[in-house]
């Protein structure tokens, strides 16, 4: 059985070389960056993005500063990718996600402590070693929010993105805020 997925993939990617797909593939693999060799230090930090896909639309929305917020419904699933991007090579890539919730009854209002999770993507290459100028993390995220049904709500989920760079500098954050209902 593996060896029969192995052999599948290899004659899928024969057949895409052999019929004109080749400047696909070799654009899906510069979206790995290149390879380079790890200096003893790196005076510029990665570059760091958040690509949020609009199904809706079919654009991408690529936020690469904090302050863009969005609409989305409860219970909605969506993906978004982290991406950051060195010329001498990126360590680590970061997302952290944070859900809060108020729920309000008339003049009452209670917020829920917040609760984040995080996911990390990293290397450990020392100097002189072999590094990717790029790295991209893609994850699903699920809006959820939680209250009594006959309370009125609001959840506010943020996703921030945060790299960094051999010499552990970090690049600015990209972050969006996604509120429902």
């Amino acid at each position: 059985m593996k060896y029969s997925l192995i052999f599948r993939l290899s004659f899928a990617f024969l057949v895409l070389s052999l019929s004109g797909c080749s400047n696909f593939l070799d654009q899906f693999a510069k979206s790995f960056g290149n390879s380079v060799t790890i200096p003893q230090s790196d005076t510029t930090p990665p570059t760091v993005k958040l690509i949020i896909p609009d199904r809706g639309s079919g654009q991408v929305i690529v936020t690469t500063n904090s302050g863009n917020t969005f609409s989305i419904k409860k219970d909605e699933t969506f993906f978004v990718v982290a991406m950051a991007e060195d010329p001498e090579g990126v360590q680590e890539l970061r997302i952290r996600s944070t859900t809060s919730t108020t729920c309000r009854d008339g003049d009452q209002t209670s917020t829920t402590e917040p609760s984040s999770s995080e996911i990390v993507d990293s290397v450990t290459p020392t100097p002189g070693g072999q590094a990717l100028t790029k790295r991209w993390l893609p994850t699903e995220v699920a809006a959820y929010g939680y209250c009594d049904p006959t309370l009125e709500f609001e959840t506010s989920l943020t996703i921030s993105v945060s790299a960094k760079n051999f010499s552990g500098q970090a690049g600015n954050n990209a972050v969006a805020i996604f509120k429902f209902p």
